[in-house]
């Protein structure tokens, strides 16, 4: 009676065994599995396998693993591990996509896939949303506005390193993938979901330490300028709700960029009954009447 590692050892001689596993993963995935979809097609190929390869669930990942039919890749971001086996090769912007069947790119990545920013950046956001809750009303007070924003922005810390890039796997509010599309323009035969023009204006704005800071930020929606579609960024902002008046920072930069007064009054329209902030902690704040908006002095 062979022991495991000895049979093992004798089924890896054969490279039609190591075939018929790695074509059976290639035909079930796209060449990214978790665990559990790896154990669940050997459940559909027990069968046919027997006698071939081991069936036994341990017994067969080490016979991947032996045999080197997938690499086993650990994404041990802090506030849950993912681990996925990679049968073929895959770039590190699909490999994310697999954190959740709704995970987007978004933030400066988004703005690169988008082309509002050239040159690729070394930090990546990766997005999978909170599920629906119940939203309660706050009442906004200026007295709240000041504290929050002359305190440091929270960043968040599940992030992890990967191929040389900086991974951060946040987690946003429910917005139902609000403006989020799929496309290969980026990257020939490679489709990437990520956040559209519009919605990426609105998610620098909101958070600019994702997104380079706001000199960046004043970047993008530069090299936007010929693409914005108005009417669909006033309609997100109404969708996404947020208890901040964001619409006076994204009509700050519109009018730095140079957009028409017609477009620029679809914003103040909204209202502006406080006084808000282009990014937290300013040092030394210039103050734009116009958008009762507090911004940093270096972008004059």
């Amino acid at each position: 009676m062979y022991t495991t590692s000895i049979l093992i050892k004798i089924m890896k001689v054969s490279k039609k065994n190591i075939s018929i596993v790695k074509n059976s993963l290639n035909a079930e995935s796209d060449g990214i599995l978790k665990s559990n979809e790896i154990r669940a097609i050997l459940e559909r190929y027990r069968g046919d396998w027997k006698g071939k390869i081991p069936t036994k669930t341990a017994d067969l990942f080490s016979f991947i693993r032996e045999n080197k039919i997938a690499e086993k890749v650990e994404m041990n971001f802090p506030n849950r591990k993912e681990t996925r086996y990679i049968t073929k090769k895959v770039s590190d912007y699909r490999l994310l996509l697999s954190l959740s069947p709704e995970s987007y790119f978004s933030h400066l990545t988004a703005a690169y896939f988008n082309d509002l920013i050239q040159e690729e950046p070394k930090i990546v956001y990766v997005n999978t949303e909170q599920s629906r809750k119940n939203i309660y009303a706050n009442i906004l007070e200026q007295e709240n506005i000041d504290y929050a924003f002359n305190n440091p922005a929270r960043i968040s810390q599940n992030y992890i390193k990967l191929n040389g890039k900086t991974i951060y796997h946040l987690n946003s509010k429910y917005s139902n993938c609000l403006g989020v599309v799929s496309d290969k323009k980026k990257f020939k035969h490679l489709e990437l979901r990520f956040t559209d023009v519009e919605r990426t204006l609105i998610d620098v704005t909101v958070r600019p330490q994702y997104s380079g800071g706001v000199k960046n930020v004043l970047k993008v929606f530069h090299n936007a300028a010929d693409k914005i579609n108005i009417k669909k960024i006033i309609t997100y902002l109404k969708k996404l709700n947020y208890i901040y008046p964001y619409h006076q920072c994204i009509g700050f930069y519109l009018g730095k960029v140079g957009l028409d007064e017609t477009s620029l009054q679809d914003f103040k329209s909204i209202g502006m009954e406080f006084n808000f902030y282009l990014c937290n902690e300013i040092k030394n704040p210039s103050y734009s009447e116009r958008w009762k908006l507090y911004y940093p002095k270096s972008l004059e």
